[in-house]
């Protein structure tokens, strides 16, 4: 960060400090808190907004975030008698209050969150992921059905599937995406994604791009006091197509399901084919962009439609936790349990689970089945990636299971849309006839081929 933005950032916190304070005034903490919120993140070295903002967290009740704030503004001015004395009352409250677990008690009086203290170590077993350091000849060798199903079903990783050069750079630095894109819509979380009833604030990809590290907004209702801002970009079909091509990128045609979704013969019906495409795409995150600083991440999970899942880092380093399905039940619920660091006393089935972890670096692309559980970190400013789901032989009967669960009214992905499940039925009987109906499984490796061949001359 430069000297220039430093001390717009700084100016910009003063500036949140003291809306803080005029809300405070007219009795809106809400208003209040988020601006303090704010304030830390634009400056996180300043004792005082730290210790403002847990006062002001205190007084509505969430006394761990309260601690974790004086904590922090203790450990930057270790003598400001402020910040101890609220420590102490803050103590002698929690310690002294009856209706307070004592399980409950030492989550809150803990070591703060800022505090460089090792994680906790992983107990449970880690096992390597299947990893390949070029598997590009492997892919397109495929031939046969038995190839193709034992291939895909477990998680691999191809080191340096691409090199990072000149067609990438723009986008790297945002240029690209923000003059070319400059007013698409993306989900934009300010406050990470670590938790499972995240929601995102609905920005074009410029504000949520110049938002990302310094952000000159307090948004009510969410923390924001740490890094880990978080851009998911839901792509259409021909933003998809077009980010391929600008960054040369060509996928392994076992990835390509094109003409299972673009066929008017086998799925969406003229003339609304292509509207209809880019309703599947929304509404099903079928193709994405990912963008997140340090720290940002996502909890522990499996995906709504249970599809397998491509994953092309483009900059960056991500670290991935990945569980088969056949470890559920020993993962509690989705976000309960940090497997990074997990809790194996208030989470003892943990220990028995035998699971993936590893770093994903620039370039690298990742393949994971439709089932497995998957928790992610970044570890470097920023990470860039773009993932994808796609269908399968051994996951189209899920996927339609799930699809079917939303059109009847589920509202996990997408609200119920009779037109658009109509024409979502007329796929359902498509993709069952090719995929689990066809004595040859040659030809639908074939038909995949020919249509990525299609797609590369025409670009």
């Amino acid at each position: 960060m430069s000297l220039t933005t430093l001390s717009n950032s700084v100016e910009l916190a003063k500036k949140f400090y003291d809306d803080a304070f005029y809300y405070i005034d007219q009795n809106d903490i809400e208003r209040a808190i988020a601006s303090f919120r704010t304030a830390v993140r634009l400056d996180n070295t300043s004792y005082l907004y730290w210790n403002d903002l847990g006062v002001t967290e205190m007084r509505i009740g969430q006394l761990q975030k309260a601690y974790d704030r004086y904590q922090r503004a203790n450990q930057l001015l270790p003598e400001y008698d402020i910040t101890l004395k609220n420590i102490r009352q803050l103590e002698d409250y929690i310690s002294n209050n009856p209706n307070i677990t004592e399980k409950r008690k030492k989550e809150i009086i803990r070591p703060s969150s800022h505090q460089k203290t090792p994680p906790r170590n992983q107990k449970h077993t880690i096992k390597q992921i299947p990893t390949y350091s070029s598997f590009t000849q492997l892919l397109y060798s495929l031939k046969s059905s038995d190839q193709y199903l034992q291939l895909l079903s477990k998680p691999f990783i191809v080191r340096k599937y691409i090199d990072i050069s000149k067609n990438y750079r723009d986008y790297l630095d945002f240029s690209s995406l923000k003059l070319k894109y400059n007013n698409v819509k993306v989900d934009f979380y300010p406050h990470n994604m670590l938790q499972e009833q995240t929601r995102p604030f609905f920005k074009s990809i410029n504000q949520a791009l110049d938002q990302l590290i310094k952000p000159s907004e307090a948004y009510i209702g969410v923390d924001i006091s740490l890094p880990g801002s978080y851009i998911q970009w839901n792509l259409l079909p021909k933003h998809y197509q077009q980010l391929l091509t600008e960054m040369n990128i060509s996928l392994p045609f076992i990835f390509n399901d094109d003409y299972l979704l673009q066929s008017n013969t086998l799925c969406f019906e003229e003339p609304h084919v292509d509207t209809l495409l880019a309703q599947f795409y929304l509404n099903t995150h079928w193709k994405m962009f990912l963008i997140g600083e340090e720290g940002a991440g996502m909890f522990n999970h499996q995906d709504t439609l249970l599809s397998p899942t491509w994953q092309l880092l483009l900059t960056g380093i991500k670290q991935w936790h990945l569980c088969p399905n056949s470890q559920s039940s020993y993962l509690y619920k989705a976000g309960e349990v940090n497997l990074f660091a997990p809790n194996y006393e208030d989470y003892p089935n943990v220990l028995k689970i035998k699971c993936y972890q590893f770093n994903q670096t620039k370039g690298d692309l990742l393949y994971y089945p439709g089932n497995y559980w998957h928790q992610t970190m970044n570890f470097e400013t920023p990470t860039i990636g773009i993932t994808g789901t796609f269908i399968t032989k051994t996951s189209v009967r899920d996927l339609i299971k799930e699809l079917r669960k939303e059109c009847d009214g589920a509202n996990r992905l997408f609200a119920k849309d009779l037109i658009f499940c109509n024409q979502l039925s007329r796929c359902f009987e498509s993709w069952e006839r090719i995929l689990l109906h066809s004595e040859d499984w040659k030809e639908h490796v074939k038909h995949a081929v020919a249509i990525l061949d299609k797609v590369h001359s025409e670009f």
